[in-house]
């Protein structure tokens, strides 16, 4: 989720795909099927990390009873407080802070990782990071609008309303950028209590992703993976790959590649006044090669290259990607596959000058 900060616009670099003009968004694996739990039940544990962030226990809790069971969607319960996790595909769902701040996250008040069996879309492992960056935490509704920087809360963001949309990218919902009344709109302003309640938009989405979920499942044996699939597609079965070649990768040197930027590096704010342009490069840009490795946190980390009118190459990197048939999107950032068509976005300042790539992939035209 992002922050409306008046005095400036945030800029997020990443290799996202453009979407259609409908109003909710879901999400699609390769094989077309649609993503989401496959389950009746998803069970959460939280970090104890969770305790630094005033009125976030709460407000997880506030989050689980706002989405669980709503048009057809996974009851979702609460496993456990105070755990020591660390996020990525380990077959817990987890919520954390980030006291320092989180390299995915970059700009973003909070990420959802969501990693699927990019065959069926059944969803194996969710977790939400919460951005030590930014102040979080509960607003007092009861006092007068902040005027100056020191009145209280003035800087905070109002944890429940991030966590509740946080929740909504765990049940694979995408954000909403054109609807405003939507709890998937992507941005929240300082100082300001918020509506933490699924709205139309986001209840609609939830019915087109689990319209046929079976009732009466005891989500406290779903935590994460499954232990009982046997065949391809099915959440055992995924989960035993996905977390083999996780594991594999951890152990493993990631290569350094000199002139490749990582993702916190493409991440930028600009002032409001000399508003950042997006400058796009004419030209045919083919993704030839994309590898993945996980970091030693777990999470999956891409470079991409790219090759434009059959002649300059370019490196990038994103957050997420595909290992082993498993997917992994981090902050709702979809990572483009080799032989995709892309476009290179150059933000650039009121001076025009260059600064960081991404890449858009283009629609299907």
């Amino acid at each position: 989720m992002r922050s409306r900060i008046p005095a400036a616009i945030a800029l997020a670099a990443t290799l996202v795909f453009t979407t259609s003009a409908q109003a909710f968004e879901v999400k699609h694996a390769e094989g077309g099927e649609l993503v989401r739990w496959r389950r009746p039940g998803v069970a959460w544990t939280v970090d104890r990390s969770v305790r630094e962030v005033p009125g976030a226990e709460a407000a997880v809790t506030a989050a689980i009873a706002a989405w669980t069971q709503q048009a057809g969607a996974p009851k979702l319960s609460l496993a456990a407080k105070g755990a020591t996790l660390k996020p990525g595909l380990d077959g817990t769902n987890g919520i954390f802070f980030a006291k320092d701040g989180y390299a995915a996250a970059g700009g973003a008040l909070a990420i959802t990782v969501l990693s699927f069996d990019d065959v069926s879309g059944e969803v194996l492992d969710a977790d939400i990071i919460l951005n030590g960056k930014y102040e979080l935490g509960t607003i007092d509704a009861a006092l007068p609008a902040p005027t100056t920087a020191d009145d209280p809360g003035a800087e905070t963001y109002d944890i429940g309303r991030v966590l509740a949309h946080e929740m909504g990218h765990a049940l694979a919902l995408s954000d909403e950028p054109e609807r405003k009344d939507a709890l998937m709109y992507p941005y929240v302003p300082r100082a300001k209590v918020l509506s933490a309640a699924p709205g139309t938009d986001d209840l609609a989405g939830l019915e087109t992703l689990y319209a046929d979920v079976p009732e009466g499942a005891d989500a406290a044996s779903a935590v994460g993976c499954s232990g009982s699939g046997t065949t391809p597609g099915s959440s055992g079965a995924w989960c035993a790959v996905g977390l083999a070649v996780a594991a594999m990768v951890l152990v493993r040197k990631r290569k350094a590649t000199a002139g490749l930027a990582t993702l916190a590096a493409l991440a930028m704010v600009a002032p409001s006044s000399a508003r950042a342009a997006t400058k796009p490069r004419e030209g045919d840009s083919i993704v030839t090669e994309v590898q993945t490795t996980a970091s030693d946190e777990g999470i999956f980390q891409s470079e991409v290259t790219v090759i434009t009118d059959g002649v300059t190459v370019s490196r990038h990197a994103a957050w997420g990607g595909t290992v082993g048939g498993i997917r992994q999107i981090v902050g709702g950032a979809w990572v483009p596959r080799a032989g995709e068509r892309v476009r290179i976005v150059v933000p650039s300042r009121g001076t025009g000058r260059a600064s960081t790539a991404r890449l858009v992939a283009r629609s299907a035209e």
